[in-house]
């Protein structure tokens, strides 16, 4: 499809490296590519913020559709004057989540897509306690209710390294992971220390905070004290970084895309 001269044009979700080799065998005719690809989203947690706020907004962030979306939350930089009493609540939060089926209608999570998906989330949970962070809740396939299919118990890794693979690393799982801080610029240096920039949010009660860190933060899609996920038809959906290349999705923004801008001049 790339080689295709026919082909004008391609979008793609995905990972990073689809999306290099995509716009790398493009490149030579010139091919428009517009590449969504990876995310390490974070939401980063100041001192002042309303801590049942964020924990209920991180939950949601971090486990909603079992954690498998472009903008999902799977880092939390707390400040960590309030690190013990945000972890606490979103173990609490991650416990009382009910895995199950799409018939079940209590259920707030489903199954990841695939048993290699599945056996990735292990895999990324077992190298993080070896580098030694703590599961606080989840950590375990779940089969109780649910004996067919590839479901994950919502996960809180507590005590993450910056520099960890599962700091760094997209899991795209129910898997949260919790790293601590000391202020605004120590957060933000944490934040941006991933080669993605796909999403992010910051809790705050502070406007001048939050716009601060709105500011410095190296990512697209941009959430106050609220769940730093959600897309808009009429605004753009884009990253930085290794995130996305080429024009956003969504909003009118897509036209440059999809379309060939043309200038004419007409003497009458």
């Amino acid at each position: 499809m790339v080689a295709d001269p026919v082909v004008a044009g391609i979008s793609f979700t995905g990972s990073v490296e689809v999306g290099r080799a995509i716009h790398t065998a493009g490149a030579p005719r010139f091919l428009r590519t517009q590449l969504e690809m990876g995310g390490k989203n974070a939401a980063l947690v100041l001192a002042d913020a309303d801590l049942d706020e964020a924990a209920d907004a991180i939950t949601a962030g971090a486990f909603g559709q079992a954690g498998q979306r472009c903008s999902a939350t799977s880092r939390v930089v707390v400040d960590r004057s309030v690190h013990r009493e945000l972890v606490a609540r979103l173990a609490e939060r991650a416990a009382g989540l009910r895995v199950g089926t799409g018939m079940d209608t209590a259920a707030a999570l489903g199954p990841v897509i695939s048993a290699e998906r599945l056996e990735a989330c292990l895999n990324g949970i077992l190298l993080a306690t070896a580098e030694g962070a703590v599961v606080v809740s989840g950590g375990h396939r779940v089969t109780e209710g649910v004996p067919e299919g590839y479901f994950m118990a919502p996960t809180v890794l507590d005590g993450v390294r910056p520099d960890s693979y599962i700091a760094q690393e997209e899991i795209f799982g129910p898997v949260l992971s919790v790293l601590v801080c000391d202020g605004l610029d120590d957060g933000l240096r944490i934040v941006n220390s991933v080669r993605y920039g796909m999403a992010a949010a910051v809790f705050t009660r502070n406007p001048s905070l939050a716009l601060e860190a709105l500011d410095r933060v190296e990512a697209g899609m941009l959430h106050v004290n609220r769940p730093g996920v959600g897309a808009y038809p009429h605004m753009p959906h884009i990253g930085a970084k290794e995130s996305q290349y080429g024009p956003a999705e969504c909003s009118p923004q897509v036209w440059d895309f999809y379309t060939q801008w043309r200038t004419a001049c007409i003497s009458y």
